[in-house]
Formats: structure tokens, sequence, C-alpha cells
């Protein structure tokens, strides 16, 4: 802030008014006679005359209301911005209250008959594949000793989707008219004959496979593993309960070309 901004520029007016002394001011003449060419910034080497005292008090008032001037600016600027709090809230505010965009709608694609029969050929052939691995997988668990295992393992499936793939062939157990007709148990029989139709292209018998073990005794000592061997699957059933949508596979197991169990 320049120095004759204090009102009425203090080194050049009376300033009686800023005194309490009654007798501290300087006339008019005093300031007339006011030595001009001291140089300030530099140690007075000439004796301090009652002027020079003067003149030295009249800057300090001068400075002092020059501080207090801009330290009121610099509040009243800081008054008057909105703090960061303020305006955080005003923009969450403003984001609060602006519309939602509308929704845009998607036209769904519109497919031929050709196309769905093509895509639900290609769903039953996943879940066809899905339900021999999983079948594959489980055969290979139990310890396979010249008898027949049976091995469980569960598959969920909608009405549709059990319909769609154990209807093509088997026997139906129940509900029939005859059998239990208002069960809410689906069961299905199907023959080693019958899995060809079942599983379809994902029938691959020869990648049905456990380990063989020898039958443990008194004599023999503990079973022994004694390797890889092919199965053969004598029967399998399925049960679908409409309450969980779940499918119960059991599937009567032996080692491929073991006729023993024929003999029980």
């Amino acid at each position: 802030m320049p120095s004759n901004s204090f009102p009425g520029h203090l080194a050049r007016l009376n300033v009686s008014c800023c005194s309490n002394d009654g007798g501290a001011s300087m006339s008019k003449r005093q300031r007339s006679q006011e030595p001009d060419h001291v140089d300030y910034s530099k140690p007075i080497s000439q004796p301090l005359t009652a002027e020079l005292v003067e003149v030295m008090r009249l800057r300090i008032l001068e400075l002092e209301f020059e501080l207090a001037s801009t330290k009121k600016q610099l509040e009243n600027s800081k008054t008057d911005a909105p703090s960061k709090t303020e305006t955080t809230n005003k923009k969450q505010k403003t984001a609060a209250t602006a519309p939602a965009p509308a929704p845009v709608a998607v036209a769904a694609p519109i497919t031929t008959p050709a196309q769905d029969a093509k895509a639900a050929a290609k769903l039953l052939k996943t879940r066809r594949k899905n339900l021999f691995d999983t079948m594959k997988k489980s055969l290979k668990e139990p310890k396979y000793q010249h008898t027949i295992r049976t091995v469980r393992f569960e598959e969920h499936f909608s009405f549709e989707d059990f319909e769609s793939v154990f209807s093509t062939c088997g026997e139906l157990i129940q509900p029939t008219p005859t059998n239990k007709p208002n069960s809410t148990v689906w069961i299905r029989d199907y023959k080693p004959g019958d899995l060809p139709t079942l599983f379809a292209d994902a029938w691959k018998p020869d990648q049905l496979k456990g380990s063989s073990w020898s039958v443990g005794g008194i004599f023999t000592g503990k079973s022994r593993k004694l390797g890889q061997v092919q199965l053969d699957i004598l029967s399998l059933e399925v049960q679908w309960s409409t309450n969980q949508q779940k499918a119960t596979v059991k599937v009567d197991v032996l080692e491929k070309g073991d006729t023993s169990w024929m003999e029980m």
C-alpha cells in the first residue's frame, strides 16, 4: 500500500488528533522545516532534533496504519471467498439434484426359428458333455476290486433341460399313471444300450477309467493299488426333484470284462 494512502498523508499534515499529550504534534511551520535531506536508510550521524524525532514518530504511525489496512483487506477477502467445504457441499448438492439420465431402451435381438433351433441344439450338446465329464470324474474315486461299485453325483437342471437331456431314451419309472402319478420326483432308468443315445456325441466309453486295487486280508496284507483299469457301466438311474431343480445320478459300474458279478 503506498504511503500517501494514509489520510491526509501524515508526513505533511497536522496529526495532533493521533496524540494524547496535547503538545506532541507539529505545527505547519515546524513541518515545513522538516529536514528532507536526511537519509533514513542509514544510521543518523547528526544530533537528533525535536523535528527529526517527530518525523520518525509520524512515519511509525503511518506504517502502523498501512499494516492495519492490509490485514483488514486480507480478512475481508477470506470472508467473501467461499470455503472449500462450502464449494464441495454445493457441488454435491448440485449433483444430487441433477436429473438422472433417462434409461436407453435396448431392443431385443430378433432371431429366426432356425437360429433358435441351432441355439437349443448347442445348449443340449453342452449339457450332455458336462454330464458325461462329471460322471467320468466321479467314476475315478472308488477302489475297484472286482465288485460292482455304485457312484452318485448331482447336477442342477431346469425341467426343460431335464426333459431335453433325459427323455430321449430310457424308461420312465415315475410318475406314471400306475406309479405315483402325482409325485414331484421323476425317475428314469437306462440300460447300457441306452447310453450312446443319452450322451450322443459326448459318449466316449474309452475315457471311463478307474484304479484297480487288490483285496486286503489277514494273509494278503493291506490292499494295494494295481493300476488303471477300463470301466463298464451296468446301469444308470436319474432322479430329478421338482422342488430342488436338481438331478441325482446313480451309476452301477464294474471293471471292463469282469463277469464275476453275473455269478452273484
